[in-house]
């Protein structure tokens, strides 16, 4: 049954992935750039500015830490990874498909890590409100 599920994970990890990322770097900052402007106009602070911003700001973080802990261990910068990833003819296949692996691996812990903070955002509100 474990195997069953660690397979089907692996399966749609990568449509996981994507949605997550277009969802935190297209959606989300124009969501957080619609909250700002309704802020700055009424001077009332949107319900569901504080889980967005964090939200966001975890999937930053969740990015920048998990390529944190991995590039001691690779030799690329960042942007020469992203473009090895794309560019079988210039780095070779195996350096592309070790690339894309990378990019996946850290794109999925900033998409977890925004999930997990927007979780702890939203039970830490739960708990305000049912203690007041």
């Amino acid at each position: 049954m474990s195997s069953f599920i660690v397979a089907l994970l692996g399966a749609f990890a990568p449509v996981f992935v994507l949605c997550g990322c277009v969802f935190f770097l297209l959606v989300l900052p124009l969501v957080l750039a619609v909250m700002a402007i309704q802020f700055l106009r009424t001077g009332k602070r949107p319900v569901a500015l504080v889980p967005a911003v964090v939200t966001w700001v975890g999937f930053w973080l969740g990015g920048l830490g998990s390529w944190a802990l991995i590039a001691p261990r690779w030799s690329m910068p960042f942007w020469q990874t992203l473009a090895a990833s794309v560019d079988s003819e210039t780095y070779g296949h195996p350096l592309e498909h070790q690339a894309e692996n990378i990019l996946v691996w850290v794109l999925f812990a900033a998409v977890l890590t925004a999930l997990m903070s927007w979780a702890t955002v939203w039970l830490a509100g739960r708990v305000r409100v049912h203690y007041r």
